[in-house]
């Protein structure tokens, strides 16, 4: 028999810093046009302004991911805690023990 062990509290923090990354990924967009009013050459602001226009499409896709990926570490905790209660309820129903449904999720297969 193997075990598995999921840490839902480690899987809920590295959803949570996704998102904050995705926040201050979303947030970049504006400063990179900021900068090209700032360069001192025409030619080279407007470089800068069709590289910043260009990378919002890659930016806002790659944020699209990154919210998928968030969401997915939520569901696979959100999933396994629940199997975990499941599992924990079957048991005390085959042993007879007491409801232990307050203690953290942990999995152990």
């Amino acid at each position: 028999m193997s075990d598995l062990a999921v840490e839902g509290d480690a899987l809920h923090d590295v959803a949570r810093t996704v998102r904050a990354v995705v926040a201050d990924f979303r947030l970049a967009g504006s400063q990179a046009h900021d900068a090209a009013q700032h360069v001192g050459h025409p030619g080279l602001a407007q470089r800068v302004t069709a590289f910043a226009d260009q990378w919002d499409i890659h930016r806002e896709r790659t944020s699209q991911l990154l919210e998928r990926l968030a969401d997915a570490l939520d569901a696979v905790n959100d999933t396994f805690a629940d199997l975990d209660r499941e599992a924990a309820t079957a048991l005390r129903g085959a042993s007879g023990e007491p409801d232990a449904s307050a203690r953290k999720p942990r999995l152990t297969l």
